[in-house]
């Protein structure tokens, strides 16, 4: 037995507080049924420590003793408690039993129980060190989340694909395994579901599938491999305005062409007052008209201002595409604008519990508690394709990032807002606080990171993913490439400006003028 121990006693309603962690556990009951499910097991170390027991009563025979121990055993274990000592007293002597492996090609269920010594004259003769059960081939039960690009399973296939798939069935595979798929639980967060799988009716020994890392006092994490982000998915909205005409040209090429006009004004008065304003400003667009100049110095001064009108349109226009598709959307950058907005906001019951990480002082991250839209996991999903492809104009969402070797999400209709990430957490495989492989899997885990194996699994896994998305992409990419309407909306709106102001104006000339306009 280990170097020191805990000590307690205590009534059912007491609550234990623990200030030091102890490397082994002493537990003091009648027989082995005193310990039932609903009784809460003291933990003051973790799993993987030493849990003595000691059994009050007599035992007359070896097997009755073997029989209690086998359900203390098998109780413990319900709890993922392994390394367990029983200590009795049989037929005048102190024995002390425990099981010693799990039973093989099956899922890990504790062994029947041995006698590992007895105590006589004071002394321990074949007594060596308890430790976690050797596993003798037994199962290993994996709990996933159908999740693309992270966990996705196949028909056609027992393995596990998607980049943790991938990387669990290696890290694994040593050990036999069972894979279990896992649906999400309404309105409970990452670590309460991991926990639900653990130590519920699945009793899973990994669990992957899209997990973000949140402290929970029985649950283990595996080295991180990879930060996930926390980002709100929005809708596009149009934007009707005249700023996509204007922005080709930086403010001060502005300044430098109404100063180059207002001089080449001046020059015209003198060289050319023959040549109308309406005529040079057809020069600069580069529409022709019937009358040229017939003197040298006035045909120089033509070609002047008709060589500078070709440059500057084609400059412009060269530009005027981008600028046009680059404007012709209003973005939402700020929690606190969005917050703002007509949209309303939601996501599924995991995602809304992150909120609750931040400090309540913090009145926007109240204000986002208090009007979340909580959705299932199913109706989260539809919403989401939904916005993506622009059936969803109503929701903004929250979404995890795929990876952090991924781009946002950009679609024709969405995108994510990138200036005011949410949070991030990291991504890692979730199993039961002191699991014995854990260190070995770690050890696989981080050669796979460091040799980069892993990078090349989120490449394919994401590559996948993409090529099962491959017509919707190469949609959005020619919608982005190419002007659309709503894109031409600046122009149609500048058209509008011209027709009501000469209308206008003719108005004002019918009034100040009528024998001019109606004579």
């Amino acid at each position: 037995m280990k170097g020191h121990f805990a000590f307690f006693s205590r009534s059912v309603d007491d609550d234990i507080v623990v200030q030091d962690t102890a490397t082994s556990t002493i537990m003091l009951m009648s027989t082995g049924d005193s310990l039932n499910d609903t009784f809460r097991v003291p933990d003051p170390c973790d799993r993987g420590c030493l849990f003595v027991i000691i059994l009050v009563d007599k035992f007359e025979d070896q097997e009755s003793f073997l029989d209690d121990t086998y359900v203390l055993a098998k109780t413990l274990w319900k709890r993922r408690v392994s390394a367990v000592a029983v200590l009795g007293s049989v037929a005048g002597s102190v024995a002390v039993a425990g099981s010693t492996s799990f039973q093989p090609y099956r899922y890990c269920t504790i062994s029947p129980p041995v006698i590992l010594d007895r105590c006589e004259g004071n002394d321990w003769k074949n007594l060596k060190t308890i430790d976690f059960p050797d596993l003798n081939n037994c199962d290993l039960m994996i709990a996933y989340f159908d999740n693309p690009p992270y966990v996705v399973s196949l028909k056609e296939s027992v393995r596990l694909n998607g980049f943790e798939g991938t990387l669990i069935e290696e890290v694994s595979k040593q050990y036999q395994l069972i894979r279990q798929r896992a649906e999400w639980s309404l309105n409970t967060s990452y670590a309460e579901q991991v926990k639900l799988l653990i130590f519920d009716d699945t009793m899973a020994d990994l669990v992957v599938g899209g997990l973000l890392q949140q402290s929970e006092p029985d649950v283990e994490y595996s080295t991180t491999y990879d930060i996930l982000k926390v980002v709100w998915i929005v809708p596009k909205i149009p934007k009707v305005s005249l700023e996509g005409l204007v922005q080709p040209f930086h403010p001060f090429v502005w300044a430098a062409i109404g100063g180059t006009l207002l001089l080449g004004g001046s020059i015209k008065s003198f060289l050319m007052p023959d040549v109308s304003w309406l005529e040079i400003f057809a020069l600069l667009i580069g529409v022709a008209f019937y009358r040229q100049p017939t003197r040298l110095s006035r045909r120089i001064h033509f070609i002047s201002w008709s060589i500078f009108g070709l440059f500057l349109t084609q400059l412009y226009v060269d530009s005027l595409a981008d600028q046009l598709i680059n404007v012709s959307d209003l973005k939402i950058e700020t929690m606190k604008d969005l917050i703002a907005s007509s949209f309303s906001i939601g996501g599924t019951g995991a995602l809304v519990e992150l909120f609750d990480d931040f400090e309540e002082t913090d009145e926007i991250m109240e204000q986002i508690r208090e009007n979340f839209v909580t959705f299932d996991q199913d109706t989260y999903n539809e919403q989401l394709g939904d916005l993506l492809v622009g059936k969803n104009t109503t929701f903004a969402l929250v979404a995890v990032l795929n990876s952090s070797r991924t781009k946002a999400v950009e679609t024709t209709y969405a995108y994510t807002m990138t200036s005011d990430v949410i949070c991030s957490y990291p991504l890692a495989v979730a199993t039961w606080k002191g699991f014995p492989q854990l260190r070995t899997i770690n050890a696989r885990i981080q050669n796979f990171i460091d040799f980069g194996v892993f990078d090349f699994m989120i490449g394919l896994a994401l590559s996948n993913d993409t090529r099962a998305k491959k017509f919707a992409i190469a949609q959005n990419e020619e919608y982005k490439s190419n002007l659309h309407l709503q894109q031409f909306v600046p122009a149609f709106l500048l058209m509008v400006i011209g027709f009501s102001s000469g209308f206008l104006f003719l108005f004002l000339e019918i009034l100040v003028f009528p024998w001019r306009v109606l004579g």
